[in-house]
């Protein structure tokens, strides 16, 4: 049962308040004063405090904060008079979760505290979360419950407590550059220098001189003494992003650099000694690539010491909530404007689509949403198309009917099927509208309305 703090110096309305949560099931606690609800806080450990802004003695203000401190991600919703919304605006900015403005309605406060109990929740499952995986460092900030990607962090843990080298495999967007500085902030070089290097990215015909480093005079435009990636890496680690990227002959000299621990600049007479790890991550398959050519299998070996697969997020449905909720508060925290939750049909849809660009598509997609949104909830509609149409995919027999046997379709279910599929599909191309979704389907809007109702596609 979730417990709710109110703080309100008017007796009517604080018995009003009580009971109205009473109510609907919450465990509630009242207090007169800001000082009473100090007192409270320490007992009650409230998930919600209801708090008014004008308080005899201590202030709303000054109590909502210390009641911050007592109760670590309390959410703290200000009461305040119609025309000092100015002073709960500030209030937020210090700590509140969110404000009222009297009069309102029954329905409104309810409205209010149960978002409020939600995000409550979610902080403190994301909290239980971490504690359960032992999340430490950088580790805390891999968001994720699915099987799949524990065991990947597992591995990485056991890996940062090493120097061996570590080949990251993974789609484009899964998280490999994250995984990897994690491993290095969570190793004996983490107060080194981390170096990401995307192999792709770096230019042929400069590419040794940027690895390795380069001697004034070694080449026409080398007007100065070049200190390469290994040495720069030194004490810390090298990602290598990409590295099925890199040419085949500096491959060969990754190699030898790897097996000598040491790397020679270009036009310099003697080798340097190097002292840096090297965390390699590829997008690609590596028995395609070492069949292909593009990859050479001596320095697979060399740099797959521990191999960690980090799973696509098409295997990772019971995360995508989580990580959609995480992103939207990243941008919350940017903007003042943005919608605070999902509606149930948008998470819905997030968790049907394929991501073929994975979390950095969804991070994209949950930012896009967020400004598209006119309220305060992100909903169907306000998603890319592509995902609205992943989510509009017909369901089995026994979706629609549990009493229907798979294995023993009907005709009305057949049916029912096809229609749900051809209102989800009218409403997808539509953006939601349903006055031009009946008329695209032929039907009136009573009986769109009516049969988006009956399956579900509300």
């Amino acid at each position: 049962m979730q417990r709710v703090l109110v703080v309100e110096d008017e007796a009517t309305m604080r018995s009003i308040l009580f009971r109205i949560l009473s109510e609907r099931g919450y465990e509630v606690a009242a207090a007169d004063s800001g000082e009473r609800g100090l007192e409270f806080a320490q007992e009650f450990l409230p998930d919600v405090v209801v708090m008014d802004q004008n308080l005899p003695g201590m202030s709303g203000q000054s109590a909502t904060q210390k009641i911050i401190e007592i109760v670590p991600g309390v959410k703290v919703i200000m009461v305040t008079a119609f025309g000092e919304i100015e002073k709960a605006v500030n209030a937020i900015r210090r700590g509140a979760y969110d404000y009222l403005t009297k009069p309102f309605d029954n329905d409104e406060f309810l409205l209010r505290v149960q978002r409020a109990c939600e995000a409550r929740r979610l902080a403190l499952e994301v909290l239980t979360l971490r504690e359960a995986l032992g999340e430490r460092h950088s580790f805390d900030r891999i968001l994720g419950m699915s099987e799949s990607l524990r065991a990947a962090l597992h591995l990485a843990r056991r890996a940062a407590q090493t120097e061996i080298s570590v080949l990251i495999e993974g789609e484009s967007g899964t998280g490999k550059e994250p995984l990897a500085r994690a491993i290095h902030h969570a190793s004996s070089r983490c107060n080194g220098p981390f170096l990401p290097v995307n192999c792709a990215a770096v230019p042929t015909d400069i590419a040794e001189s940027q690895f390795f480093g380069h001697e004034k005079g070694a080449f026409t435009d080398a007007k100065n003494t070049h200190i390469g990636l290994f040495e720069q890496a030194n004490d810390g680690t090298l990602f290598l992003d990409e590295v099925a990227e890199m040419p085949l002959q500096l491959q060969a000299k990754l190699l030898r650099a790897l097996e000598d621990g040491q790397i020679t600049r270009l036009g310099a007479r003697s080798a340097v000694r190097i002292n840096s790890r090297v965390i390699a991550a590829t997008n690609r398959v590596v028995d395609d690539a070492i069949r292909d050519g593009l990859l050479r299998q001596d320095l697979y070996h060399r740099l797959a010491v521990v191999v960690i697969h980090v799973p696509p997020l098409r295997e990772r449905k019971e995360d995508i909530s989580l990580l959609a909720r995480h992103f939207l508060g990243n941008f919350n925290d940017e903007s003042t404007t943005s919608p605070s939750e999902f509606s149930d049909d948008a998470l819905a849809a997030l968790e049907v689509y394929a991501w073929p660009g994975n979390i950095r598509e969804l991070r994209n997609v949950v930012q896009g949403a967020a400004i598209m949104a006119e309220g305060e909830i992100i909903r169907c509609c306000d998603l890319p198309r592509k995902v609205r149409a992943a989510s509009a995919g017909a369901p089995t027999a026994s979706e629609l009917n549990p009493s229907i046997s798979v294995d023993e379709p009907t005709l009305a279910a057949a049916t029912a099927t096809l229609e749900r599929k051809l209102i989800a599909q009218a409403l997808a191309t539509n953006n939601g509208n349903r006055t031009r979704s009946a008329k695209r389907l032929g039907i009136n809007r009573k009986t769109l309305l009516s049969k988006i109702a009956q399956y579900g596609l509300e």
